[in-house]
């Protein structure tokens, strides 16, 4: 099944959005192309994120992971998990007649370091992602992460039409026909009368906890009952079915949703409907996922984005900048080695003091008159570096 994106395009214009007709035209037939090659269950177009080269035109899908999809390993929620982060496919191109990509399941790791770091894409999949903390992974990881985040974020449904089970309050089921209490056009205008449908990441980046690791060689038995306990208090669930007015406020807003009605707000009663007809669009936007729309008209309701891709944050961000480079000392006069290993220049070898004192008469006969041999001998070097380490040197030989 594939949305009829002509008609959702003129709701859309109806509050100031849409995509145009000639590029709703071009999308529907590039999804339908999609659906042929890659066999969906079904189909539908999740949004645009803006990138500064290119846009990322998103597609959402039910399809199996038997089905040609990325390889499953332990670390990524299963597609048959019906509450979890892959549930659905996705798929994104940079041009309204060219290719899709499917982008690869989301794990736990990538969402993590996602709430971390700001980065405006690029609209290249295979882009480094340049930002601190460092982020191993190409952008489209971080693509389908933020992806994540926001369909588990701003996913909504009219109260009314779902409960939750008795045995498992963490399972919705949808109600009967005879419990089903359709909210009217009226009540839809209220924060109240819309409740998140699906569940919510944890801080663990998972929608469920998960199972404890056996403890290894050495360490003691734990009960694994007790360590998921434990996991469920330090990261407790967020009631399924809340409705969007309890959610914390956006920073700087009273809420976290805004609601806006469009066009003519008058009912109609058509023969053979049950209900009447009201042309007016509901328009919900989402204040914490600044793109996120939640449009209703005529009992049919559905979520776009259409943004950056980023959430909203008041914090002003100041990059940390490098250290003052220091002035260049001033450069000191060379000095003379204190202790050097080579004599200086004129006496470059005992042989040279040997030669030198040779050339003093009475060095054997007349030992007491150091100074006087000293002040020969100095005579005898061709050398104009004289001084106390020479003296020193001669007296240590002559010893």
């Amino acid at each position: 099944y594939i949305p009829d994106l002509l008609s959702d395009n003129r709701i859309l214009e109806m509050a100031s959005m849409g995509f145009g007709e000639e590029e709703s035209y071009l999308l529907m037939k590039s999804l339908k192309k999609l659906a042929q090659q890659a066999e969906p269950k079904s189909l539908r177009l999740w949004g645009k994120i803006n990138g500064i080269q290119k846009d990322y035109y998103i597609a959402e899908g039910e399809k199996d992971a038997a089905a040609g999809g990325p390889e499953q390993t332990e670390f990524i929620e299963p597609r048959g998990n019906p509450n979890g982060v892959n549930k659905f496919a996705y798929w994104v191109t940079d041009s309204v007649t060219g290719k899709w990509i499917e982008l690869p399941d989301i794990t736990p790791p990538v969402i993590l370091l996602a709430r971390q770091i700001k980065h405006i894409f690029t609209g290249n999949l295979e882009a480094d992602v340049i930002t601190n903390p460092f982020f191993p992974w190409k952008e489209k990881f971080l693509l389908r992460a933020q992806i994540a985040r926001i369909s588990q974020s701003t996913t909504l449904t009219p109260d009314g039409l779902w409960k939750k089970q008795e045995d498992n309050v963490r399972e919705i089921a949808e109600r009967s026909e005879e419990e089903k209490k359709f909210p009217t056009f009226d009540k839809l205008t209220k924060l109240d009368s819309w409740c998140h449908f699906v569940p919510a990441i944890l801080q663990c980046g998972r929608t469920l906890h998960p199972d404890p690791e056996p403890p290894k060689e050495g360490q003691p038995e734990v009960d694994p009952e007790k360590v998921k306990e434990e996991m469920k208090r330090a990261d407790p669930f967020e009631d399924r079915l809340k409705p969007i007015s309890q959610d914390c406020p956006c920073d700087g807003w009273n809420n976290s949703w805004t609601i806006r009605i469009f066009g003519d707000t008058q009912m109609y009663k058509e023969e053979g409907k049950k209900n009447p007809t009201i042309s007016g669009v509901i328009v919900i936007r989402s204040l914490i996922w600044p793109g996120s729309y939640v449009l209703f008209q005529n009992d049919r309701w559905y979520n776009l984005y259409i943004g950056n891709g980023e959430k909203a944050d008041r914090k002003e961000y100041y990059p940390i900048l490098p250290p003052m480079v220091l002035l260049e000392p001033q450069e000191s006069k060379e000095q003379d080695e204190p202790n050097p290993k080579e004599l200086p220049p004129g006496i470059q070898t005992i042989e040279t003091l040997k030669d030198a004192l040779q050339k003093v008469e009475g060095v054997l006969s007349a030992p007491e008159k150091i100074e006087e041999i000293l002040t020969k001998a100095f005579d005898t070097i061709d050398t104009e570096h004289t001084g106390a380490f020479e003296k020193a040197r001669l007296e240590e030989f002559i010893k």
